[in-house]
């Protein structure tokens, strides 16, 4: 709804544990691993994926049918997030939705990276960020690390992008540019967040995040030498 006025986190929180009994359970995903693309994309045009699966089924199938669909569905899960919240837990929501910003960024930067061909990148996506359309065509249509960087240079990730370039073109590695992107979409997380016991759960839940993120990249950066 709004930034502006109170919270209201009991509300959102029976709202979103009233859409639990929309998800999958042991016995579907039972069935879901007997079964092929086409048969799982019948299977979930009979669930709470109906929607989807029929707006996308003309122009998509397959593999590619059923992850459009899910990447359509959890951004529009995280829309009517958005819609029921108000005060500063719609902004602590938005600000954590703009981590499908970041995989966005770097989703296109490997596309790029590999060669892939455009719609194989775009499958990938999913629009639950803070990017407009406009934006993400952009991303997309970029035939060039550096062309992404540029597509960039007026949002939180064009300043780190285009300090982290210089060591990507020495090394080939793409590990100085992911960083790049989730240490910009860490600290415009956690500044400003301000204080109360709610808040700082919500930082410390962040701040593990953070750390799991710098493991991980750890880890990836060992792997490549």
């Amino acid at each position: 709804m709004s930034a502006v006025g109170s919270s209201n986190p009991e509300y959102v929180v029976a709202r979103v544990r009233a859409r639990r009994g929309s998800l999958y359970g042991d016995e579907e995903y039972r069935k879901l691993t007997r079964m092929g693309p086409a048969e799982i994309a019948r299977f979930m045009e009979e669930s709470s994926y109906g929607a989807e699966i029929n707006a996308l089924g003309s122009r998509h199938g397959g593999v590619d049918l059923i992850e459009y669909a899910l990447n359509r569905n959890l951004a529009e899960q995280f829309d009517d997030i958005l819609d029921w919240s108000e005060g500063a837990l719609y902004d602590l929501i938005a600000r954590y939705l703009r981590k499908f910003d970041a995989w966005n960024v770097k989703t296109v930067i490997r596309g790029v990276y590999t060669d892939a061909d455009q719609s194989a990148i775009e499958v990938d996506l999913i629009r639950a960020g803070e990017f407009d359309d406009r934006l993400m065509r952009r991303l997309l249509e970029a035939d060039s690390i550096d062309a992404v960087v540029e597509v960039l240079e007026d949002t939180i990730y064009g300043d780190p992008l285009r300090e982290a370039y210089a060591e990507y073109e020495e090394t080939d590695v793409l590990v100085p540019l992911e960083n790049a992107v989730d240490r910009a979409f860490y600290e415009r997380l956690l500044s400003g967040l301000g204080g109360g016991e709610p808040t700082r759960q919500y930082e410390a839940f962040l701040k593990a995040e953070v750390d799991f993120r710098n493991a991980t990249n750890a880890l990836r950066l060992a792997r490549s030498g």
